[in-house]
């Protein structure tokens, strides 16, 4: 059998667990970074080939987040044969109302990461594209969303749970399609070094397995809110209604992992508690007839922490919960819509506080920042506050 020996500079610069595996590869043997093929035909002589270029990156990716199923829990019962692109925030009845020339600011999708080369912020998109996924065909798509998409809020249980069941299909959806961009990606230390191949490829197989754990809590929470649609019983859903009597220049749609409260200290450790499901939570700001309506929402039969962080929002100043919402939303989500004229207005302090919100959005960890301290340190929206319960 042949095999292939390491320069001794190149070994060096391995760790010592990788010098006893790489020293000398069977070039027969399935290849050490898991990709199922042999060594031979995958990363064998990697680094004397051509870099993947961004436009093939981008398109690969792009292919991904294009392959359409419908995500309804009676599917494939009922489906139709065609699949719609659905707006988890309403083209109509919310995008309209904060978009200008037919775009709104939204968060860097696969394209702009590759471009502002992971630089945090946030980026124009046409409403056509914002907030959207290929998750539900049409039948299932108009006749499950047909009260939220066609009546104003009305701050029940079953408006808000037809809400957060339509964003937990679209980070659903995006969860389990991470494997499908890993396996494109693995292709990317084409032209490394190998100590280069190997970093690249650990830190995929990181986020594989943290994204495998976000899709099994995800995954939970699907499972207990389509429970609520399929029964049409939403008596399980809790949580707090905000009525903002502006409209908001920002809006969102969430479904989030939730460890930390709003001052960032830390009340569900992932680390001791990786079989356990992470605590969730659904945060949706959307425009009403009177102004702006907000919910921060969570199952009964998930509920542990969210109490707490609902009861720090009560107990807070009413003058910061508007921004406060605002943190949150962009801390915890990739789902949020500006309106462009807005986010340009911004002072640059403030502008430089929603992107460090953005940079500490690792939704898989649920590392949540000190929410209360940017909003006081950031009051970016002022509007008079009620709030109640569900």
């Amino acid at each position: 059998m042949r095999r292939r020996r390491l320069s001794r500079q190149s070994a060096s610069q391995f760790p010592p667990y990788l010098n006893d595996q790489m020293a000398k590869y069977p070039r027969n043997q399935p290849c050490w970074c898991g990709s199922g093929k042999k060594y031979k035909k995958c990363h064998l002589n990697r680094e004397t080939q051509t870099p993947i270029r961004q436009h093939e990156a981008i398109r690969g990716f792009g292919g991904v987040f294009d392959e359409a199923r419908c995500l309804h829990h009676e599917a494939p019962n009922g489906c139709s044969s065609q699949f719609v692109r659905a707006h988890t925030i309403s083209k109509r009845g919310a995008l309209s109302a904060i978009a200008e020339d037919g775009h709104v600011v939204a968060y860097p999708n696969l394209h702009d990461v590759f471009r502002l080369k992971g630089r945090p912020t946030f980026v124009r998109r046409g409403v056509n594209q914002a907030t959207t996924f290929v998750g539900f065909c049409s039948h299932h798509d108009d006749s499950t969303f047909k009260l939220i998409d066609t009546t104003p809020f009305d701050g029940s249980s079953k408006y808000c749970g037809l809400l957060a069941y339509r964003e937990t299909c679209r980070e659903l959806f995006h969860k389990e399609s991470i494997p499908a961009v890993v396996q494109h990606a693995r292709e990317f230390d084409k032209g490394r070094s190998e100590v280069g191949q190997h970093k690249l490829q650990l830190e995929l197989k990181m986020a594989e397995a943290m994204s495998a754990i976000g899709a099994r809590d995800l995954r939970r929470q699907y499972d207990l809110i389509s429970q609520c649609v399929d029964q049409d019983k939403f008596s399980n859903c809790k949580g707090l209604v905000f009525r903002f009597d502006a409209p908001s220049p920002l809006l969102c749609s969430s479904c989030f992992s939730l460890s930390h409260d709003i001052h960032g200290d830390m009340l569900f450790d992932l680390t001791k508690n990786f079989d356990t499901p992470v605590p969730s939570a659904w945060l949706e700001i959307l425009p009403d007839t009177c102004g702006t309506f907000a919910f921060l929402m969570w199952h009964k039969d998930d509920e542990t922490i969210q109490p707490v962080v609902a009861k720090q929002l009560l107990e807070e100043d009413p003058t910061r919960i508007p921004s406060l919402l605002m943190f949150l939303a962009v801390a915890c989500s990739d789902n949020v819509v500006i309106r462009p004229s807005w986010w340009e207005s911004l002072a640059s302090d403030h502008r430089a506080a929603f992107e460090a919100a953005m940079g500490e959005n690792t939704t898989d960890l649920a590392l949540n920042p000190n929410i209360a301290k940017y909003a006081n340190d950031n009051p970016v929206w002022s509007s008079s506050v009620t709030a109640s319960r569900l």
